[in-house]
């Protein structure tokens, strides 16, 4: 997502999220949400959390990892990445940024 392949982040992600948001949908809304931010400047894990289950998610293995983040129009944004086992990978299925 930091260099701009939208569409190729929907391809790593996992199947929980590929089943409720399409390729063209995410592109859309990383166009309007995180391209507005500007270039990444800084990032560092600010904490992370494992549970079995999350609100609107079937039970699994999660881990919410929350970032501080600095971009270029964005001193102060927090990056949420959670990331759900499939199998023997951990797979992003979800990204916010505020």
């Amino acid at each position: 997502m930091d260099a701009g392949e939208y569409e190729e982040s929907w391809n790593l992600t996992g199947s929980l999220f590929q089943d409720q948001l399409s390729a063209a949908q995410w592109v859309q809304a990383l166009v309007q949400v995180r391209q507005p931010l500007g270039e990444l400047e800084d990032r560092d894990v600010s904490g992370s959390t494992s549970a079995s289950s999350l609100p609107d998610a079937p039970d699994g293995e999660y881990m919410v990892i929350t970032y501080a983040s600095s971009f270029e129009h964005e001193d102060n944004a927090i990056e949420t990445v959670t990331l759900r086992r499939e199998g023997e990978e951990w797979l992003p299925v979800g990204y916010f940024v505020r």
